[in-house]
């Protein structure tokens, strides 16, 4: 499912956690979705931000976490598609579907303020 997390940096300093899908490949049916946490090598470049990939930035609300899953991010799917309903009900969101999205973007401060047990090299 997942096929490929990074972390991109910005002036050399960790910014965001990028979580790459396939189309169509999240299980949107899922209550809860485990991303591992990337290694501080697997970068990701201003340059790999595709305008034509549909992404979604996952917010700290949305992230959990469990103790039998170290060294992992989690994300509670009910939420995002709450939200997700919400935005493509706003008046000037282009239409898309959920199957559309392609990766999800998380804020590093996020995941290190909601106490995860994960990679402290970031």
């Amino acid at each position: 499912m997942i096929e490929r997390t990074s972390i991109y940096y910005d002036c050399s300093v960790p910014k965001w956690i990028i979580v790459k899908f396939q189309r169509g490949r999240i299980d949107w049916s899922a209550t809860s979705l485990f991303v591992p946490s990337p290694s501080p090598t697997c970068t990701y470049a201003y340059e790999d931000f595709l305008d034509d990939q549909i992404s979604l930035t996952i917010e700290q609300a949305e992230l959990i976490t469990r103790y039998d899953k170290p060294n992992h991010i989690g994300i509670y799917l009910p939420m995002v598609k709450r939200r997700i309903n919400k935005i493509r009900g706003e008046k000037y969101t282009p239409s898309f579907l959920m199957t559309d999205i392609e990766q999800f973007i998380i804020c590093i401060t996020d995941v290190m303020s909601a106490n995860f047990n994960t990679n402290p090299n970031f």
